[in-house]
C-alpha cells in the first residue's frame, strides 16, 4: 500500500509565527523544524502501523527544504526543492491509495484562524469551478482525480473545517487551538506524537472506507490577489485571462492542467 503525504509548516506542532518560526533563517526556525518532524515521523510511524509498504512525502513549505532528512523515518522517502512538476513515479498518481496532509492550516480569510493564507500570501481568495478552496481543498482535489482520496490531516483546529468538506470520513489531530493570527493554545510534542501516530494508523487501516473527491470538467480555476500587479504578471501566462481588476483564472480539461498554469512558483 502506498501512501503519500504532503507535509507544510505554518500547522506543525507549535508553531505560530511566519517571521519567527516558519521562515527558513528565523530566529526559532530550527526549533520549528524539530516540531515539524517530531509530527511528520508520527504520521509515519503510524502510516506504516496501519499496514503502508511505501510513503513518499513531498515538503511543500517555502523552498522544499524543511525536512531534516538525517532524522527521517526511515520508511519514507521525499521529493524535497518543492519542484512544480514532478514525475508520477515520483509524485502522486494512481498508485497511491491514500492522501495524508500533515503541518497544514486554514485558507486566506477564514476568520480567526492562525497564519491563515493560500499558498502565498499575495493570494485572497482560490476557487475551483466558483468552490473557495485552500491549500488542502485543491490538493485533496488534484488526488481526487487520479482517485487517490484524502485520509489524514494535522494542523490547527480551523484547518480541520475544510479537511472535512472535502472528505467526510478523513481523521484529523488539531495540535492547537488559534487565539489570534499569531497566537494559538498548543499542544506538547509529546502529545500531539500521540495524537498523530494513533490518527495516521486508523486512517491506513480503514482506507477502503475513504471516497477520493471528484469534480466537474471542464474546470475553471480562479486566483484573486491582494495587489493588482500580481494579477497582471499571471496574465503573461498563455490560457490565463482576468476576471477582475485583481482576479484571473484558467480553464483546462484537467484540474492539473488549470493549476500549473496558475500555480505559485
Amino acid at each position: 500500500m502506498k501512501i503519500f503525504i504532503f507535509v507544510d509548516g505554518e500547522g506543525a506542532t507549535g508553531v505560530v509565527s511566519y517571521d519567527r518560526q516558519s521562515q527558513p533563517g528565523s530566529f526559532h526556525y530550527q526549533e520549528a523544524r524539530e516540531n515539524l518532524m517530531s509530527d511528520l515521523n508520527s504520521a509515519v510511524e503510524g502510516t506504516v502501523a496501519g499496514g503502508a509498504s511505501e510513503i513518499v512525502i513531498y515538503d511543500m513549505h517555502y523552498w522544499g527544504l524543511n525536512v531534516i532528512i538525517s532524522k527521517l523515518h526511515p520508511a519514507a522517502k521525499v521529493v524535497m526543492g518543492k519542484p512544480k512538476v514532478i514525475a508520477p513515479e515520483n509524485g502522486l498518481d494512481e498508485t497511491c491509495q491514500g492522501l495524508m496532509m500533515v503541518g497544514f492550516h486554514a485558507k486566506a480569510e477564514t476568520p480567526g484562524a492562525l497564519l491563515a493564507h493560500t499558498y502565498s500570501l499575495e493570494a485572497r481568495d482560490l476557487s475551483i469551478n466558483g468552490l473557495s478552496v485552500g491549500e488542502i481543498g485543491m490538493e485533496t482535489a488534484l488526488a481526487g482525480e487520479v482517485g487517490v482520496p484524502l485520509i489524514f490531516v494535522s494542523g490547527d483546529s480551523k484547518c480541520l473545517d475544510e479537511a472535512r468538506a472535502f472528505s467526510e470520513n478523513v481523521e484529523v489531530v488539531a495540535v492547537k487551538e488559534p487565539i489570534a493570527n499569531h497566537g494559538a493554545l498548543c499542544l506538547p510534542t509529546a502529545a500531539t506524537a500521540k495524537l498523530i501516530k494513533q490518527a495516521a494508523e486508523r486512517a491506513v487501516r480503514n482506507i477502503s472506507s475513504f471516497v477520493p473527491y471528484k469534480i466537474d470538467y471542464p474546470v475553471t480555476v480562479e486566483i484573486e490577489y491582494y495587489d493588482q500587479n500580481k494579477a497582471n504578471e499571471k496574465l503573461t501566462v498563455p490560457g490565463v485571462k482576468a476576471v477582475g481588476p485583481h482576479k484571473v483564472s484558467a480553464q483546462a480539461d484537467s484540474l492539473r492542467q488549470a493549476w500549473l498554469k496558475l500555480k505559485p512558483e
